[in-house]
């Protein structure tokens, strides 16, 4: 391509004439396309000898070519080969650009030299030119960019750095201690001085490089240079100002330097004499150059936000340490009450904000990371540190020296006709800031109810709103506290209900967000329930008003409260939620549009405000859906909202809510009774084509609702079709590109578990089912084989697949295994496995499973089973491995239970248990960790138990050469044991082993005498204490649903979240098994008439369990 030509056609794009623009464009979009063009236009980007408007036009597309690429770990630039040499030699003339093409250059640079391959070595002497050459602006950016690449590179990785920083930082700190010997910093001078700092930011940021180890003094010079920059002082009142920024990232470095090397012990050996070196001479020089800079503030002068967060954060860091604290120590009363006590109070900006953009005022006050550089927050915070002396020589009086300040400040006000509005806000604020010392400290606790009443409440009536805001905040930090007097609590709560109708939008934002917190609290409920109309009203005004998700948390909270009181208003709540969310969600680009690359995929600060909005809206729903669970009728006239929602979240440009919607359609499906027909097209079939097309890491999350539908509604997963594909088909081909993508490993083990629900859920549909059980199968076992490497938590889903296999048809399974040759080394694996089995779940479908091959016995006879396999030992092995399971069973079973009582007597107190802390008041390291005493060692009986005979069929089992084909390491790949919902759960295993073994008495006489003799007494007295336990459970159940039946209200607590099969789902539900008298047994027939077993073997059943067991 001729350069000369490009330039001209660059230069047509700023034609006056539409049709001449239009030309140039469409050659340069042909253009596009020739080999050579990226060079070429970067070569134009850089040539000086071109316009500078071409060269700008020519960089702005440099930088659009480029990102139009996916920038990942696997990136390349479109740069060819051919081209590498023309851009090798550009790359250093970015130096010498203008500044604006320059700006626009640098950035695509460092894409260059983060992804590509292009040599990059040959900059660092462009550099140095360019720094002879005084073309120190743009060497300097260069630098910059180039010591980024290091920035956050590990040890080891980052050596090349070390050569940059041998060459360059020697010229640079000469350059640093010439521009800080200059009468006047002009701007660009600071600019300079902030790209400085900059670049020792980046080349350190992991480590301090060799060059400050071998040359102290060397290190010690850019700390002076760093030193003398702080104290300067500047006029500036701008914080965009270059001065100001300088002190930014001298702040940064500053307080990374000092967390890092303040304590030299915690330090690498080679490190110790440099933090020493730190500590000794800079860091008490640096606490009082930030000193000086907050001495600035309390004189009144202007001090931008950024340092002076930064230098109170140096402050807070630096009472970690004797020499730094002596230092604040001998200044604390100034410190606190005319430097930080300021900080904390409304200031004129505020006001200002507060006046011309409320909803600006708003979105900062929520903006997490605004907190960074702000210095109330800052103020707050070394407020909190100063009032919690943690070391030994803290003073011990700071924070009732500042309460005797506050409250001193609290008198004046009241007393004072002309009151400091601003000083109460201080107030206000430290108060609430305090509040974990406060509310939690025997010395102030009592005092908090009286402050309050005295000082906060009568402020919801004060003519500013600020302040109004200000006791609305300071209530809700103290929303805990053990209340003495309701009046005060009726008072709060009817003065927050009262001011969501105010006139001035923060004062309501801040009433709804407080809420929520009262909302929680059992003591409010009589007051809150007669209100719940007006303030449901109140909260969706404020929706449509501003997007803010605190505001739909305080309404998720009252549905979860208060959601049987709102049922009446439910479908109005679901509608309006739902329209909610489609006004505020923004739309990603669909990455399939000719134009997706012209939108930007960064939200700005209000799209994200209402993306944040948007997702509270979905979750507010969900907590709708698990509210009215008793009142089923609900959920399909629900549905005329949700499937529009549906539709419109299963796409693409809504993927950032793939999450809300699949746990949305996970409880929907789990609570309603049926799905309706418009269900599967509107949400399963859409989960497919997701995950086919943009989703394919979402299977975890696609667990629960795919597990929903099938077990709700069988019959039309698998007969029913979307677009003539079988539903059953689409979960296969989901199972089978996960296990056939080495890349999804860490999402294998879902496909085990959606096999273990199309099973077990789908028995009474063999015609359709069948022909996938071998296919399901072959999966399984070519994955075992291909990932060898798999853990013990992996292998077990597997077993509990062939475990389902039998329940579903034991024939169907022992005839797959036998014929792939794989029935041994299959079973060897399972037993292998059985010692590792702490979970109940598997225990019990292990038990169900080879139950299964018993049942199919006694069904069909011998005749069908291997004999090199299932003869009469092999039988009698399955049967002692049956029978310790079932009293491995009992035992769990018996502690869940005592367990969920537990959990229900604590529940019933979790309210008032919860006044008495908050999330920030709770130590993460107490939380309590669940121990399962199985494993190898818990699967033994004693020999008291009269357990060494199933030892020994245990042992014997594990020991028996079934051969070699699946060899698998025990890496500890536990799984959880967690609650759960399945068919297979809700069987009893205790049961259904004994109506086996009873009519295997009648049928296989020889073999029932050989496994029942080898029993000592004292587990038969086991067996029949786990048979006895059985039925009263089973009894309970029925009374239970009986008492349903007739509706009686039974005070159940339904937990929206109970994960099927014990996998960590959001949410899953299985159909309950059939009512009795009807038991469905172990064999593929379906369901044997229980009063006709009776009648069978009454002499077994009349004799009583104890004699049924002899």
């Amino acid at each position: 391509m001729d350069p000369q030509a490009l330039y001209r056609t660059l230069e047509g794009t700023f034609n006056i004439d539409n049709n001449v623009r239009q030309q140039a464009e469409a050659q340069l979009k042909q253009a596009e396309s020739h080999p050579g063009y990226l060079g070429i236009i970067f070569q134009a980007a850089c040539a000086d000898q071109v316009n500078a408007d071409i060269r700008l036009a020519a960089a702005l597309r440099f930088k659009n070519r480029l990102r139009n690429e996916d920038c990942d770990e696997d990136w390349k630039s479109p740069v060819q080969k051919d081209e590498e040499v023309v851009v090798r030699k550009a790359l250093g003339a970015v130096i010498m650009a203008p500044s604006k093409v320059r700006s626009v250059l640098l950035e695509e640079l460092r894409r260059i030299l983060t992804y590509d391959s292009l040599s990059w070595e040959g900059l660092v002497t462009e550099v140095m030119q360019g720094l002879n050459m005084h073309k120190i602006t743009g060497a300097l950016s260069v630098l910059r960019v180039l010591c980024k690449r290091f920035e956050y590179k590990p040890e080891g990785e980052d050596a090349p750095l070390d050569n940059v920083v041998n060459k360059c930082f020697p010229l640079l700190i000469q350059m640093f201690q010439y521009i800080n010997g200059l009468p006047n910093i002009a701007p660009e001078i600071a600019f300079m001085q902030k790209l400085l700092c900059k670049i020792y930011w980046s080349a350190t940021n992991m480590r301090i490089p060799p060059l400050f180890f071998s040359n102290a003094q060397h290190f010690a010079q850019w700390l002076d240079c760093f030193l003398q920059v702080l104290k300067q002082p500047v006029q500036e009142t701008d914080a965009l100002s270059p001065h100001w920024k300088v002190k930014k990232w001298i702040g940064h470095i500053l307080n990374r330097l000092l967390s890092k090397y303040g304590n030299p012990r915690g330090l690498k050996k080679h490190e110790q004499q440099l933090g020493q070196a730190f500590i000794d001479a800079y860091a008490m020089k640096f606490l009082e150059g930030w000193m000086t800079l907050c001495s600035w503030y309390r004189a009144k002068q202007y001090v931008s936000p950024q340092p002076l967060a930064l230098a109170l954060n140096y402050m807070d860091t630096a009472m970690d340490f004797k020499p730094t604290y002596e230092i604040v120590r001998g200044n604390l009363d100034v410190l606190m009450f005319e430097v930080l006590f300021p900080m904390l109070c409304f200031t004129e900006a505020d006001a200002e904000m507060w006046q011309d953009n409320p909803q600006e005022y708003i979105r900062k006050l929520y903006d997490p990371i605004g907190d960074l550089y702000n210095p109330r927050l800052s103020a707050s915070n070394l407020l909190l540190k100063l009032s919690y002396p943690t070391k030994i020589f803290h003073a011990k009086d700071c924070l009732n020296r500042f309460l005797v300040f506050i409250t001193n400040q609290l008198n004046k006000y009241q007393a004072d006709a002309q009151k400091d509005f601003q000083a109460k806000d201080g107030c206000l604020f430290a108060i609430g800031s305090l509040r974990r010392r406060l509310r939690l400290n025997d010395e102030y606790k009592d005092h908090m109810e009286p402050l309050i009443q005295a000082h906060v409440i009568p402020e919801f009536q004060n003519p500013n709103g600020f302040l109004r805001a200000k006791a609305c905040w300071v209530c809700s930090q103290y929303s805990k506290v053990d209340w003495k007097n309701p009046e005060t609590l009726l008072a709060i709560v009817k003065g927050l209900l009262a001011l969501m109708n105010d006139p001035e939008l923060p004062v309501r934002v801040q009433a709804g967000t407080s809420l929520k917190d009262f909302v929680k609290i059992r003591k409010t409920k009589e007051v809150v329930q007669p209100l719940l109309e007006q303030m449901v009203g109140s909260l969706f005004k404020l929706m449509n008003e501003i997007d803010n998700d605190s505001i739909i948390e305080t309404l998720e909270y009252i549905i979860e409260k208060f959601g049987e009181n709102l049922a009446n208003a439910a479908l109005s709540l679901c509608r309006m939620l739902c329209e909610h969310f489609v006004k505020t969600s923004p739309n990603l680009p669909d990455p399939s549009a000719e134009d997706a690359d012209d939108v930007p995929a960064n939200l700005g600060d209000e799209e994200e405000e209402s993306a944040l909005a948007a997702a509270a809206c979905l979750r507010a729903l969900c907590t709708l859906i698990a509210a009215v669970h008793e009142h089923e009728e609900l959920y399909p006239q629900m549905e005329q909202y949700f499937v529009p929602l549906f539709q419109l979240l299963m796409t693409q440009n809504k993927s950032e809510y793939l999450d809300e919607a699949l746990e949305l359609i996970s409880r929907l499906t789990y609570f309603s009774k049926k799905i309706s027909p418009q269900m599967w097209p509107v949400a399963f079939a859409t989960m497919d084509q997701a995950y086919r097309e943009w989703a394919p890491d979402y299977l975890p999350q696609m667990l629960a609702p795919l597990d929903n539908f099938i077990s709700r509604d069988p019959e039309t997963f698998c007969r029913g079709s979307h677009n003539g594909v079988r539903y059953i088909q689409m979960v296969y081909n989901m199972m089978e590109t996960c296990l056939s993508d080495e890349d999804m490993e860490n999402d294998f083990q879902v496909c085990p578990k959606l096999m273990d629900s199309i099973l077990q859920n789908t028995k009474d549909y063999p015609a359709e089912v069948n022909e996938y059980v071998p296919r399901m199968f072959d999966l399984i076992m070519r994955t075992m084989q291909q990932h060898s490497g798999m853990g013990a938590g992996f292998k077990i889903l597997c077993m509990n697949v062939i475990a389902c296999g039998l329940f579903y048809n034991a024939q169907l399974t022992i005839q797959y295994l036998a014929e792939r040759q794989i029935l041994a080394p299959v079973f060897k694996m399972w037993f292998d496995m059985i010692p590792n089995m702490t979970r109940y779940y598997d225990k019990k479908l292990a038990v169900i499973g080879l139950t299964a091959i018993l049942q199919a016995m006694n069904t069909h006879g011998t005749a069908w089973m291997p004999a090199t396999f299932f003869n009469a030992e092999q039988m009698k092995l399955i049967s002692g491995i049956i029978v310790k399971l079932v009293l491995e069973c009992h035992a769990d079973s018996k502690r869940m239970d005592e367990e969920d009582d537990d959990d229900d007597d604590e529940e019933e107190e979790s309210d008032d248990d919860d006044d008495d802390l908050d999330d920030d008041d709770l130590d993460d390291d107490d939380d309590d960790d669940f121990v399962d005493a199985g494993g190898k060692d818990g699967f033994k009986f004693s020999a008291e138990d009269g357990g060494e005979s199933l030892n020994k069929l245990i042992k014997e089992a594990r020991e028996v050469n079934f051969g070699d084909k699946f060899n698998f390491n025990d890496d500890d790949d536990d799984l959880d044991e967690e609650d759960y919902e399945c068919i297979i759960v809700e069987l009893e295993e205790s049961l259904i082993f004994r109506d086996v073994m009873a009519e295997m008495g009648s049928k296989h006489q020889e073999l029932w005498n050989t496994v029942m003799g080898s029993l000592t007494p004292d587990t038969k007295q086991k067996l029949e204490a786990a048979v006895k336990y059985a039925e009263e459970k089973k009894e309970q159940k029925e009374a239970e649903e009986k008492a349903k039946q007739n509706d009686v209200r039974m005070d159940v607590q339904v937990d929206a979240r109970v994960p099927a099969h014990g996998y960590p789902a959001p949410l899953v539900g299985f159909s309950p098994p059939p009512p009795p008298p009807q038991l469905r047994l172990l064999s593929f027939q379906g369901t044997v008439d229980i009063q006709h077993v009776k009648a069978s073997y009454s002499s077994v059943w009349d004799e009583g369990p104890v004699q049924w067991w002899a």
